[in-house]
């Protein structure tokens, strides 16, 4: 397999490509500076197998990052241990007061993410420098302050902003519009929860997610649930239908058709998917296949 840049596509005025691959698969970036201190990052990566890529910024320069995925999941590995994900449908908003990791994206998925970055200095002029202090906290670790799915008015936004590197540039005034806009709600979401604690709790509501993820096979309970991620189990059930819509429960039901379909696509019979996931009778994992995909689970083999 080939290594080295990728050719870039032809650019769109104002967007700078660039592009790499080797053996794991190949990543193109698109960046553009919508005002100083304020850049969108375009990126698509394939992987044939984990794709990591590190990332440094040294101390001081801290910065706000608002990711919006559109599709796959990926993760980033902080050297403090912090692993904030980002996945398709959900928007991120992470704060560093510095970057020393690796992005990690697993093997075989399309991903493709939108990336506000957002220095300290310029995140000041749009909220002001003691709220700009409260969300980038000198000296602390990077934070998740916000996880929750994308609303249906800034879809539309982050699509085209996500295409607008390779089709022909629209005027500036209406791309920064629009950047602006997708700023804007994540931001007012953060401020109107100035002073509490939920970027802490929406930490531990992404650590319970990788848990469930993590034992699909298994019986869920909450209880051991909650204690791992030290939150009661009333805060997680909270926390969970803030960021899914949805309880613990209803979440881990969801990932597990999501998992089974994967099974079955591989071929895997639909007994033993049923079993594997701790149905007792195939019957009732039918049932429950038919009413989350609206067709039976036999139409997902190949």
């Amino acid at each position: 397999m080939r290594s080295g840049p990728v050719p870039a596509p032809e650019p769109s005025p104002g967007w700078q490509h660039q592009g790499h691959a080797d053996a794991s698969g190949e990543t193109r970036i698109a960046r553009y500076t919508v005002e100083p201190g304020f850049t969108l990052v375009r990126s698509q990566v394939r992987g044939h197998r984990t794709r990591r890529e590190s990332s440094q910024r040294p101390p001081g320069e801290r910065l706000l990052i608002i990711t919006y995925g559109l599709s796959g999941t990926s993760s980033f590995h902080e050297r403090r241990g912090h692993r904030p994900r980002f996945q398709a449908g959900f928007t991120t908003v992470t704060g560093f007061d510095d970057v020393d990791g690796e992005r990690v994206f697993p093997p075989q998925q399309e991903i493709g993410q939108l990336r506000l970055i957002l220095t300290e200095q310029a995140l000041a002029g749009y909220v002001g420098r003691r709220q700009t202090a409260t969300l980038l906290q000198a000296g602390a670790p990077p934070r998740t302050l916000d996880f929750s799915a994308t609303d249906r008015a800034s879809q539309g936004h982050v699509a085209a902003l996500y295409r607008a590197p390779e089709r022909p540039p629209p005027h500036a005034l209406a791309l920064k519009t629009t950047a602006l806009t997708l700023l804007g709600e994540p931001l007012q979401r953060l401020l109107e929860r100035h002073g509490d604690t939920q970027p802490h709790a929406l930490e531990k509501v992404e650590r319970a997610d990788a848990l469930l993820r993590d034992a699909l096979d298994q019986p869920l309970c909450l209880t051991t649930l909650a204690a791992r991620v030290g939150l009661g189990e009333r805060q997680l059930r909270r926390g969970f239908q803030r960021v899914f819509g949805v309880s613990p429960r209803q979440r881990f039901q969801r990932l597990r058709l999501e998992y089974a379909r994967q099974l079955l696509a591989g071929g895997a019979p639909v007994s033993g998917v049923a079993y594997r996931l701790g149905y007792a009778h195939p019957a009732n994992f039918t049932a429950a296949y038919r009413r989350h995909f609206g067709q039976p689970p036999k139409y997902s083999r190949r």
